[in-house]
């Protein structure tokens, strides 16, 4: 409950400066301070932070172009330091997006401890690649919407030689909980381990690192592909087409479509056409669309693109000061709320 009123609190404080225009709040001091900064100040925003410092961008579009360039490439920006960003969700209204060029690559100084690094992005629509170009701890989507890949296209093949293998970089832990993807990828095979949770795909393909036997797992999500190259498990959701080989295990989902050799257990049915990426109850020609815990195949009804703290909507928030009877009236209505 304190965090819920600290945060409101912050929320409050910068509304009447942050009303009309975007604006970014950096939490610091393990949250016992906060600094200010304008929707152009990106970067001095970054600099000030400490490492998993926390940013907050309010609703409105953000302008990532002031990330620098790496090696002078104008479609390679940096992310340079190991954060936890929040926006005011992923949605369109009353959201955070983000408008840039190309990829955006988590590249962190070489003398950040592997273990400090960790990178959260929640609430917030970047609708380009994300993707690492050095090895990171664990990495977060949380109501998030946007693009996944684990390939590091700076790493050039100087010689292009069809047998070189170049350096992963690798990332540890991925985690996508209430997102809305276009798509993840791993076919560089940089992951030691992904999870999705109740989230929404468009296409999902590739495999995990082969280190340590780690899985690529995906839980309660809606499907539009499985790709060819899909190796993992998915289990009690909605797929509408399979592509994926035999390495795949799907356990007590239904699919649309299938023309793949994937194996499945006895709770799998057939489904009649859906929309991946809409809310329409699932109906099957087969069986039941029902789980053994009560939930349905498919996203659950926690799915949702407002982030999971509690956030104003600035629209219809306000603060009124009467000065002639020295009285502060506050109106708060939260995003997502009713």
């Amino acid at each position: 409950m304190k965090r819920i009123f600290s945060l409101l609190a912050v929320c409050l404080v910068g509304l009447s400066a942050i009303a009309q225009n975007a604006g970014i709040t950096l939490s610091y001091n393990k949250g016992k301070e906060l600094k200010f900064f304008r929707s152009n100040q990106l970067m001095e925003a970054i600099d000030a932070a400490e490492i998993n410092d926390t940013l907050y961008f309010s609703a409105g579009s953000f302008d990532f172009y002031q990330l620098p360039q790496i090696n002078d490439d104008y479609y390679a920006r940096e992310w340079s330091k190991p954060l936890v960003v929040i926006g005011a969700g992923a949605q369109d209204e009353s959201g955070t997006s983000v408008s840039m060029p190309g990829t955006l690559f988590l590249k962190f100084d070489e003398t950040i401890p592997v273990s400090q690094r960790n990178v959260s992005f929640e609430g917030i629509y970047i609708p380009n690649w994300v993707s690492p170009a050095c090895e990171v701890n664990n990495l977060s989507f949380i109501n998030f919407r946007g693009d996944f890949y684990d390939r590091n296209n700076l790493i050039k093949n100087e010689y292009d030689e069809e047998d070189w293998v170049k350096p992963h970089t690798y990332i540890n832990n991925v985690v996508f909980d209430r997102c809305l993807m276009d798509h993840i990828n791993l076919e560089e095979r940089n992951v030691n381990q992904i999870q999705v949770i109740n989230s929404k795909v468009s296409e999902v393909s590739g495999q995990c690192s082969e280190k340590d036997g780690k899985t690529f797992t995906l839980d309660h999500s809606r499907i539009r592909e499985l790709g060819g190259g899909f190796i993992g498990l998915v289990q009690n959701s909605a797929i509408h087409y399979d592509y994926s080989g035999e390495g795949s295990q799907i356990n007590a989902s239904g699919m649309y479509s299938s023309s793949n050799s994937s194996v499945r257990d006895s709770k799998c049915v057939t489904l009649d056409d859906f929309y991946w990426i809409g809310d329409e109850m699932l109906t099957s020609n087969d069986g039941s669309v029902t789980l053994a815990d009560g939930t349905m195949m498919g996203t659950l009804p926690s799915f949702s693109l407002y982030p999971s703290y509690p956030t104003l909507d600035l629209k219809e928030s306000e603060i009124d000061y009467d000065g002639i009877n020295g009285k502060v009236a506050i109106t708060v209505k939260l995003l997502g709320g009713k």
